[in-house]
């Protein structure tokens, strides 16, 4: 089994991470594909639509973090 160097690690990385972090932010609910488009001033669609889909909202909260 081969090794890989850190300058393709951290290339490989960057390219995951940034991949990762868009994909994310493009399904999260309420803005992206997923939920519609809501109206950020609308704090109670906006809370709604979070609440809708949960599992989402959170995978989303969290990944896009860890991707930037």
């Amino acid at each position: 089994m081969g090794s890989i160097s850190l300058n393709k690690l951290g290339g490989l990385s960057i390219v995951v991470g940034s991949l990762l972090s868009i994909i994310f932010y493009l399904i999260r609910p309420g803005a992206g594909i997923i939920g519609g488009n809501v109206d950020p001033v609308d704090a109670a669609a906006s809370i709604g639509v979070l609440v809708a889909n949960a599992s989402m909202a959170s995978l989303s909260f969290f990944f896009v973090p860890i991707g930037l």
